[in-house]
């Protein structure tokens, strides 16, 4: 950042920032069309999945991939929505609250999931993926 001015790291963030949430609503709409190739298409190959702090879940689009589609065909009404956000650099923090579970994959009626979900963009797609349980 030597060398720039504020205004040229100030714009430079703000485009780090728009780019940053089309890739993490690319896959929102995706999801919620339980389109999975849409879905699928923001993340990097060797996508991350981590449990906050840092425990790693699994790793890869391909796994991401059968995981996914289990659950969109076992939920055909899911759903999510963005309570928050907060968009920091390459960094998107979302509060969603997932809905329309089916009861036949043993939830109960009308059960409504928040979490909180923390996206990392790095090279124009989503690296890594971090769920933060809310309690320990």
């Amino acid at each position: 950042m030597v060398g720039q001015t504020i205004q040229e790291v100030k714009d430079k963030i703000a485009q780090m920032e728009s780019a940053s949430e089309e890739l993490v609503n690319a896959q929102l709409k995706g999801y919620n069309n339980k389109d999975i190739e849409r879905f699928l298409d923001p993340y990097s190959d060797s996508v991350r999945i981590v449990q906050y702090p840092s425990s790693l879940r699994y790793k890869g689009k391909l796994v991401m991939k059968e995981r996914y589609k289990k659950l969109f065909d076992a939920n055909p009404k899911l759903h999510c929505e963005i309570v928050n956000r907060i968009i920091f650099g390459n960094k998107i923090v979302d509060r969603e609250r997932i809905t329309g579970f089916d009861k036949s994959g043993g939830f109960p009626d009308d059960w409504v999931m928040d979490a909180l979900v923390i996206y990392t963009i790095s090279n124009n797609s989503i690296t890594e993926v971090c769920f933060v349980n809310q309690l320990d």
